[in-house]
């Protein structure tokens, strides 16, 4: 799925495709600050801020999106896992506009689940965890997890995806994923938190989306 430069963060209200894709576009956008916001900010626009707590910079991460940017030289494709360089840091170079955002779409059987920490309702995420996965033959296959807010930028965590994969679904599984995230992590400290606490919010986020997985 193609998205240009222009649009905002509210046409992800209603699945704006038919594939589990939408619905997880849908599920994330209504967690992007508040709707006034919503209504003018842009999906592209917050790629390129690359704020760590970024919602959508953590979908780019978490699904491998292809980032597409343009100057007066021409266009080129940019891996998400390319194109955050850090905290409100990508490798665009000066010259460059990030003019669209390729999401690729997902197997029609695959599940996925969201959960971010947060103050207070709107607030930027100080933890966030996307993922997906498929259950085949009662296993689970092709895991992902991405963490958000908690480091430098968003990223798929490929410790906390292999306890995931080819065992079956549960709470068990999804307390050992959560647990191997947290300790995979390079956490982010501040006035408000110290890296014990950081592990434990992604810890929680984590255990949380894969619990709404199911």
């Amino acid at each position: 799925m193609q998205r240009g430069a222009r649009v905002r963060h509210a046409a992800f209200h209603k699945p704006v495709v038919d594939n589990p894709l939408g619905q997880l576009l849908t599920v994330v956008a209504r967690h992007i600050a508040h709707y006034p916001i919503r209504m003018r900010g842009t999906f592209c626009g917050s790629l390129a801020h690359a704020d760590p707590a970024s919602e959508w910079c953590l979908v780019a991460a978490t699904l491998d999106a292809t980032l597409v940017a343009k100057s007066t030289r021409g266009a080129r494709e940019i891996a998400a896992k390319d194109f955050f360089a850090g905290i409100m840091s990508t490798t665009l170079a000066e010259d460059e506009l990030l003019v669209e955002a390729r999401l690729p779409l997902v197997a029609k059987d695959t599940k996925f689940g969201f959960n971010e920490f947060t103050r207070r309702a709107g607030d930027f995420a100080m933890a966030a965890s996307l993922v997906t996965y498929r259950v085949q033959g009662g296993r689970i296959a092709d895991a992902r997890i991405g963490v958000g807010g908690a480091e430098a930028s968003p990223r798929r965590i490929p410790e906390a995806e292999a306890c995931l994969n080819g065992n079956a679904s549960g709470k068990a599984v999804f307390v050992t994923a959560a647990e191997s995230a947290a300790k995979a992590i390079d956490p982010l400290e501040d006035h408000q938190t110290d890296a014990h606490y950081r592990r434990d919010l992604v810890r929680a986020v984590v255990r949380r989306a894969l619990e709404q997985s199911v």
